[in-house]
């Protein structure tokens, strides 16, 4: 892919993200997106912690009492399988699993949406 169309679609989806509670009324605190080029091969918390993506969303998360993690990935045994290392990590980091959601549909092949969101009432 085109690296300036690759920077130009991962702006938009930025956008669409910012601009989905004019559209869509929802529950989402905040959102950030975590691309594939971020995602470091070799891990540690100390490095997985530098991460801007993942340092404010888990913030956010601890910010906010009754709210949940949704991540968003790409379709297919890639993107879940980079999914499943993201939540393993943030479990890792102190955020029980249970306060974890995984949804298939990030809307790019090599981007991954967190979101921090109001848990729905049961």
């Amino acid at each position: 892919m085109n690296p300036t169309r690759k920077i130009y679609s991962h702006w938009v989806l930025v956008l669409l993200l910012a601009c989905q509670n004019l559209f869509w009324p929802s529950a989402i605190l905040a959102a950030t997106t975590l691309s594939h080029q971020e995602w470091p091969r070799t891990r540690s918390g100390r490095i997985v912690m530098a991460i801007p993506a993942i340092r404010s969303i888990q913030e956010q998360f601890e910010k906010t009492p009754g709210s949940q993690i949704v991540i968003r990935y790409p379709g297919g045994d890639l993107g879940n399988a980079w999914a499943f290392d993201v939540r393993n990590w943030l479990v890792a980091l102190g955020i029980t699993s249970t306060n974890i959601v995984l949804e298939p549909g990030s809307g790019s092949a090599d981007t991954l949406v967190l979101d921090v969101q109001k848990r729905p009432a049961l």
